[in-house]
């Protein structure tokens, strides 16, 4: 065939894909074994400096081993050539896939992102930021009815981004639809920008499209840095508390670590079960997606042929946390809220109105107004099993069923606690507490991570700002911290 080449020991014999960074091809080695070999473009080849990064780094990008990564299995320089070979994955690309389904249900979202999040956390363990985390970079192996996906290119562009040179050479990495708002500002990717980008691809997943679109990639950027995402009306409730905690526009308040979201994800697949999809999302734009870059143009994405494949009947594959062993039983951890404060913020403002409102028509009647508050999901229980009773400025707490005073640390603001239902234990209520009064940000919006003694393991929860404050977070749990001098009723 003509366009059969050598490089190396590899015979290139056709090419499936190409993008910003250079071709990818199907080749076979001496052997006859078939792989995936990308070959860099060949204005980067010619640069020493990237050659030379390349090849330190071999090590470190050859040693990633892990079931939902393409693996590098070697790195070829020859002449003026330079070729990573790879698996070859020839189930498609998670755009494809999207392409044919637009949405997907929410228990294959939480299963693929567990299986994502835990590729990535092979990555950051060693060393390694993605930087363009997105469908045209995650690959689909199809095992009997299992789809496994498979995070690919990764190491290029945070390679390429290295160096003294490396701002002239990359200018600003990714793909703007994707890209954390602080990777506008000029900071340095990390591994949490990873974790905001595929908290971008779950959003997209559910819903299919992603949450900020504009008539350019600068505006986008800008919609990253200042806008809180839409939550689409019927995305269930526990699977928009991870992707919510994932888009937060500050690292430090996004999940510490991939392996957490790993779990977190894996665990609320079973609760997901038989969630219908989502409808697909109007954007305002009308857009699907953005696929421009800046600097580096859009990562390739490898068109193998392969018949269409019906999700109807397919199991989503087993989850393995990347922290195994750990025997969550019943536990489904649910991370920090904080990319909800504004749902949370419409919340209070209600509660408040009605409140003054019923106090208006029964003045003189009572001084108390009780207002539940309920969750406009039946998916989820955290929201309706406390009600709040709020008696000038919030003086009396009323629990709901289930709910119990755990005691006070010393007199003042912010020193007791109670549990919000029966699933909450006092002695993790009182570590919230403890965790939220040490934190330097009592009376404000913030998350704080605390200790169960029950499950023996860190817990992040989201607290709001008013006494008495809300916490929840952790397995459905949820915490009251309030003033010693507030008066509590139990139900």
């Amino acid at each position: 065939m003509s366009d059969v080449r050598r490089v190396g020991s590899y015979t290139l014999e056709r090419m499936i894909g190409s993008g910003a960074t250079g071709q990818v091809w199907e080749a076979t080695d001496g052997t006859g074994k078939r792989w995936a070999f990308k070959m860099l473009r060949s204005d980067l080849a010619d640069d020493e400096n990237i050659v030379r990064r390349f090849i330190t780094e071999r090590r470190v990008l050859l040693g990633v081993h892990d079931p939902h990564v393409v693996q590098m299995h070697d790195l070829v320089v020859e002449g003026g050539q330079v070729g990573i070979v790879m698996d070859l994955v020839d189930g498609g690309s998670l755009r494809e896939l999207l392409a044919r389904t637009r949405v997907l249900a929410p228990e294959t979202v939480a299963s693929l992102g567990a299986h994502i999040a835990s590729g990535l956390a092979a990555l950051h363990t060693a060393g390694i930021v993605h930087r363009d985390i997105k469908p045209e970079n995650v690959m689909l192996e199809y095992v009997s009815d299992r789809m496994v996906p498979r995070i690919t290119d990764f190491g290029i562009a945070s390679t390429l981004d290295t160096g003294p040179n490396a701002a002239a050479n990359t200018a600003l990495v990714g793909t703007p639809a994707y890209i954390a708002p602080e990777l506008g500002q000029g900071h340095r990717p990390t591994a949490q920008s990873d974790l905001y980008a595929l908290g971008i691809l779950l959003y997209e997943l559910t819903c299919g499209a992603t949450p900020f679109k504009a008539s350019n990639p600068l505006a986008v950027l800008r919609q990253h840095m200042d806008q809180m995402p839409d939550r689409p009306d019927d995305m269930p409730d526990e699977l928009w508390v991870t992707i919510a905690a994932l888009l937060q526009k500050s690292p430090q308040r996004r999940p510490q670590s991939a392996a957490q979201v790993a779990d977190e994800l894996g665990e609320m697949t079973s609760s997901l079960r038989g969630i219908p999809p989502a409808r697909v999302w109007a954007t305002p734009t009308g857009e699907r997606r953005m696929t421009h870059q800046i600097s580096i143009e859009e990562s390739p994405t490898v068109h193998n042929p392969m018949k269409a494949q019906s999700l109807s009947g397919w199991t989503p594959p087993p989850f393995t946390s990347p922290n195994a062993p750990v025997d969550h039983g019943r536990s489904r951890r649910v991370p920090v809220i904080a990319g909800v404060l504004a749902l949370c913020a419409a919340l209070v403002i209600g509660v408040l109105a009605v409140a003054l409102i019923n106090g208006r028509q029964t003045a003189g009647t009572s001084k108390t107004q009780a207002v539940t508050t309920s969750s406009t999901s039946s998916r989820t229980a955290t929201t309706s099993q406390i009600q709040t009773s709020i008696v000038n400025h919030a003086s009396t707490i009323v629990l709901g069923a289930g709910g119990q005073v755990c005691g006070a640390s010393a007199p003042g603001a912010f020193a007791s606690a109670a549990t919000g239902n029966s699933i909450t234990s006092c002695p993790f209520a009182q570590a919230v507490r403890d965790a939220y009064a040490a934190s330097g940000a009592a009376g404000s919006d913030t998350s704080v991570m605390a200790y169960s003694p029950a499950k023996q393991r860190n817990y992040t929860m989201y607290c709001s700002g008013q006494e008495p404050v809300r916490c929840t977070g952790g397995t459905n749990a949820v915490v009251l911290i309030y003033s010693s001098d507030d008066t509590v009723v139990t139900q």
